[in-house]
């Protein structure tokens, strides 16, 4: 397999770091990502993604299928990849894959270590450089909806089974939503933390819809659908 990733150092303070499976998946999957759209059984797997299933990462790692399923559940619920799985096989994207793959080449052969390149630029300069470019770049993260792991309605319901937020009627907060990001095309880090918040403003503001009062389209889909 031809190409290579990068991995900024700040990857130390990774909250998987000490994972070592979850970390081991993680990189197996910047690993096996497509580097650009191809075409598979006349399905386009685009940049960033890959086919694969349980049983195939099982055998790739060493692990166990449900230390694999685990594994990419905990990678799920921080937003590292996305999931769509059929009965044949499981589509698996990694979220903010640019972050990780640069665009170009790169001459000369990258060793585990960092590597020599043609042309070796002064790695403090460039470090700091990077640095810098990391926090300013407030759009780090950010991902329409759809490209969430909570677009499974099953894994946003999940996020909030045995809270407060359980009382609501959360096939009407998911809709809400989907239905903000895919009409105004809103990019977020935090999917759940923007649905807390929706739910939190409509129980201010006495407007919260709960599992039995839902009645249909209300005026705070209209006021969600207009911020």
């Amino acid at each position: 397999m031809e190409g290579w990733i990068k991995i900024h150092r700040k990857i130390k303070g990774w909250e998987w770091y000490d994972d070592a499976n979850t970390f081991r998946l993680f990189f197996h999957c910047l690993i096996m990502a497509n580097h650009t759209d191809k075409s598979w059984r006349g399905n386009t797997i685009k940049r960033g993604e890959f086919i694969t299933s349980y049983d195939t990462l099982s055998k790739e790692l060493k692990l166990s299928v449900k230390q694999i399923r685990v594994a990419l559940n905990k990678l799920k619920r921080t937003s590292e990849v996305a999931t769509k799985s059929t009965t044949q096989h499981t589509v698996i994207q990694v979220l903010r894959y640019d972050e990780y793959q640069m665009e170009g080449k790169q001459d000369g052969n990258q060793g585990a270590n960092g590597g020599q390149t043609r042309g070796k630029r002064g790695a403090t300069t460039k470090n700091d450089k990077n640095n810098k470019n990391v926090k300013n770049d407030k759009n780090i993260g950010l991902h329409l909806f759809s490209n969430s792991p909570y677009f499974d309605i099953q894994e946003f319901k999940a996020k909030f089974e045995g809270t407060d937020y359980a009382a609501a009627d959360l096939d009407y907060y998911y809709e809400a939503l989907r239905s903000w990001s895919e009409s105004k095309g809103v990019k977020k880090k935090d999917w759940i933390a923007t649905a807390r918040t929706f739910m939190l403003r409509d129980r201010k503001e006495n407007k919260l819809i709960t599992k039995k009062d839902n009645n249909g389209l209300s005026q705070t889909t209209i006021d969600i659908l207009n911020w």
